[in-house]
């Protein structure tokens, strides 16, 4: 680890955990290096999650106080938890390593802090950059509840625990640290961590407002594949959350009670949709060569939301069925892949 010399304590400390993204990281030091805010008012931890390559930067060129640590892959939330033993000021901001913030991103969350009531968490804008915008795809996850559902928030109204998304929030030090930190024992992939965490937070009486101010874009382009395959790591944490945290009722209403008719229930479900499935994704990856950069009608993104929303509960379901039953539901998702057709 590599600590910059002392200086004065921060006003917040920002949290990133990165794996073997070093293109990001560059892009994300740079973005605060042009930050409103003195540099002494914030600090960066960074967190390499064992990636390869690892992080490699001098922490010296910075004028604000950064600390790089590098720890064996254990995912997000252990990689969190080892970053928040660094924090030395009273607030945190976590973010992605894939976030663009905009200039005045700390100075926001900061204003938004000192105006909050207390125990609130203030959670800011993550839509798609605008490179990332040139997937068809994308436009629809930006535009669309299927992801993140900020088109659906309102500015300055709080929410629940299931908002609370550490793509850019910021909140107290000590409430994380009185509610234990990340599970990074049955949470370690970056999937429901972070809404665990939420709904600890609010049993302790934290919530969730949105700021819109607070703004940070998302460099990432989730292809319709990628978005399918996240799906069944839903399903599963989604099931970890209901055995952890059974009042939270996430699951599949009117499925058998008992083990093996749910099983059974699963199985069937999964065979007779995986088909319709695979044809929406070939569709969608013909859309990806023949529209990249091409602004979609809105009638089209909603058609392609409708469609996801439906085709993607067989690879839920196959998450739920794999960590409800431990078994491999690749057999189950074994179709004939369709040739790509036009949308």
């Amino acid at each position: 680890m590599e600590v910059q010399a002392s200086r004065p304590r921060p006003r917040i400390s920002l949290l990133v955990p990165t794996h073997g993204r070093p293109d990001c990281v560059r892009a994300l030091l740079a973005r605060l290096q042009q930050q409103t805010v003195p540099d002494h008012v914030f600090e960066l931890i960074l967190v390499d999650d064992g990636g390869d390559p690892p992080v490699a930067i001098d922490v010296m060129q910075f004028g604000f106080a950064c600390k790089v640590v590098r720890r064996w892959n254990g995912g997000p939330s252990a990689a969190r938890n080892t970053g928040l033993a660094l924090v030395s000021a009273p607030l945190v901001l976590i973010l992605n390593d894939d976030a663009v913030p905009a200039p005045d991103l700390i100075e926001r969350h900061l204003a938004a802090q000192e105006k909050s009531d207390g125990r609130t968490a203030i959670l800011g804008t993550f839509h798609f950059s605008k490179p990332a915008l040139e997937s068809p795809f994308v436009q629809v996850l930006d535009q669309s509840n299927l992801l993140f559902a900020f088109k659906s928030l309102v500015h300055g109204q709080k929410y629940p625990w299931t908002y609370f998304w550490t793509c850019n929030i910021s909140l107290s030090t000590d409430a994380l640290f009185n509610v234990g930190g990340f599970d990074e024992v049955n949470f370690n992939r970056a999937i429901c961590e972070d809404t665990e965490l939420g709904y600890r937070l609010e049993q302790a009486g934290w919530s969730v407002q949105y700021d819109e101010s607070c703004v940070a874009e998302h460099e990432h382009i989730l292809t319709p594949e990628g978005f399918m395959q996240r799906a069944i790591q839903l399903g599963i944490y989604q099931t970890r959350m209901n055995v952890k945290h059974p009042a939270v009722g996430i699951g599949l209403p009117g499925l058998p009670p008992d083990r093996i008719s749910r099983e059974r229930e699963l199985r069937k479900a999964i065979t007779s949709r995986m088909a319709a499935s695979r044809e929406l994704i070939a569709r969608l990856e013909t859309l990806e060569q023949t529209h990249r950069g091409v602004v979609l009608p809105r009638s089209l993104v909603q058609d392609i939301d409708t469609a996801v929303g439906v085709q993607v509960m067989p690879y839920w379901m196959a998450g739920i069925y794999k960590e409800a039953t431990g078994l491999d539901p690749a057999p189950l998702m074994e179709v004939p892949v369709p040739q790509p057709m036009m949308v």
